[in-house]
């Protein structure tokens, strides 16, 4: 019993003092305001004094979801948080314009291809290179990580190079045959099939285990050269867009083609395909539209979002993450990547950086100017041209008060009644009531500060009370 008496004697005090602190710092944090909301209007006047942006290409969400890349036309990547809208790090060692960026599968590397030949590794915590594969003779123009993330693919004008990370040679010898152009590239996520689409018009299946090349190709149309690539996460579907706005889907062990979309336009459709995190949902752009396909339904839905008039969508991807795979990032060739809400149907943050260094970032309407948090503009003050003249106030006639602005000594002298004196304290306001009604108010109402600020006070108040009366109890 003594040593249970002493145990406690000398713990109490302890365990007390350090709630105390808990409380005192508890309190404080209570006194954490979030960042101030800006209005939809200000968002988009913001984004457009942000000037000098270039047109992004490429974007490209992390395995985990936690971060977002996007390659530009501006010979820059730019990383950036995706919950909190801050921007990480700009990786500036090419010297043209970005092609394609994409993530290693453990997200602790970032690849970039760019017109100056270059194939870029970035690792992710030092932010420095770690490899640089060089493209000769032509540019990538499409870059994927194999899931095992030892191998990156690339496609270029003319072959289909695959890199070893480890080593930085060459895989094995570049595939090639006789057409103009290799589109897109893309690995099952089985890891088990490399889609490669070109100019022929045609999409080609590879095994990776004996790396040789399906007999059955994929084919969807005669008439439309293959822009983008994308496999659903349990590798069973592989979608396609084409430079006409032409979308399909194929079944990757049948080879069958399951779906197709035509939204042809005459000109550069720009578009791409993205499968959600569950593969249920295909997201598809087509020059400045946006669709959602439910994976077996017969139609396709149209989003509600909004690109600048005469602008078009570049890119699209889906957050990987079950807990995010509602979230869309789309970015157009204004320099804006977007992240659309497609389970409420509404914009959730937009992300943009010029050449000088700037950026706005929105997440859910919390926003931030180059690492500060962004303010509200508030109106300006109307100038004198802006106040209305006299002649344009409109005075109600009120004939009793008339006579006291400008009273006439006869009707002062005279005597009057005892009606006026019934009707004076009546009908007559005071000097100070004429003075204090709206003015007074409103200015006590402006300097007022918000109830929640009483509330968080009050709340700092009674825990450091607690706080103290536990230190010296």
């Amino acid at each position: 019993m003594n040593i249970l008496h002493r145990v406690k004697q000398n713990t109490l005090p302890k365990i007390q003092k350090l709630l105390c602190f808990y409380l005192i710092l508890l309190s404080f944090g209570s006194m954490a305001v979030s960042p101030p909301l800006l209005s939809e209007e200000e968002i988009e006047t913001r984004l457009t004094a942000l000037d000098n942006r270039s047109q992004i290409t490429s974007v490209a969400f992390s395995p985990d979801g936690k971060l977002l890349a996007y390659g530009a036309g501006d010979n820059r990547v730019r990383l950036w948080d995706a919950h909190s809208g801050r921007l990480l790090n700009t990786f500036e060692e090419q010297t043209q314009p970005i092609t394609s960026v994409a993530f290693s599968q453990d997200g602790l590397i970032l690849a970039s291809s760019s017109k100056d030949k270059t194939i870029h590794l970035w690792d992710i915590h030092s932010k420095t290179v770690i490899r640089t594969f060089e493209t000769q003779p032509d540019a990538a123009n499409s870059i994927a990580f194999h899931p095992d993330g030892k191998i990156l693919v690339s496609s270029s004008d003319r072959a289909v190079s695959l890199w070893d990370i480890q080593s930085g040679k060459l895989h094995i010898k570049p595939f090639k045959w006789q057409v103009y152009k290799m589109g897109a590239v893309a690995f099952s996520p089985d890891g088990k099939m490399l889609a490669i689409g070109s100019s022929d018009l045609k999409v080609r299946l590879w095994n990776m285990h004996s790396f040789k090349m399906y007999k059955q190709r994929l084919t969807c149309t005669k008439y439309q050269h293959i822009n983008t690539l994308d496999f659903s996460p349990n590798s069973r579907l592989l979608s396609s867009g084409f430079r006409q706005g032409l979308i399909c889907v194929w079944d990757t062990q049948s080879r069958q083609l399951i779906k197709r979309f035509s939204n042809t336009i005459k000109e550069n459709a720009f578009n791409s395909v993205a499968f959600d995190a569950e593969g249920n949902r295909l997201a598809y752009s087509v020059y400045d539209k946006i669709y959602l396909w439910d994976v077996g339904s017969d139609e396709a839905i149209e989003l509600p979002i909004t690109v600048p008039e005469t602008h078009y969508i570049t890119t699209v991807d889906f957050n990987p993450t079950f807990a995010q795979q509602h979230i869309l990032a789309y970015a157009s060739s204004e320099g804006t990547v977007r992240l659309w809400d497609t389970q409420n149907n509404k914009r959730f943050g937009i992300l943009a950086g010029n050449a000088e260094g700037n950026w706005l970032s929105c997440i859910e309407q919390q926003c931030l100017c180059s690492d500060q948090p962004c303010v509200p503009t508030e109106e300006p003050a109307p100038t004198e041209e802006q106040l209305p003249t006299i002649e344009e106030i409109e005075l109600e006639p009120t004939p009793e008060i008339e006579p006291e602005i400008e009273p006439e000594p006869t009707q002062e002298i005279e005597p009057e009644p005892s009606p006026i004196q019934e009707i004076k304290p009546e009908n007559e306001p005071s000097p100070t009531q004429e003075i204090e009604p709206e003015g007074e108010a409103s200015k006590t109402q402006k300097i007022e500060p918000e109830g929640g600020v009483f509330l968080y006070l009050l709340i700092l108040v009674i825990l450091i009370c607690i706080a103290i009366a536990l230190f010296y109890r």
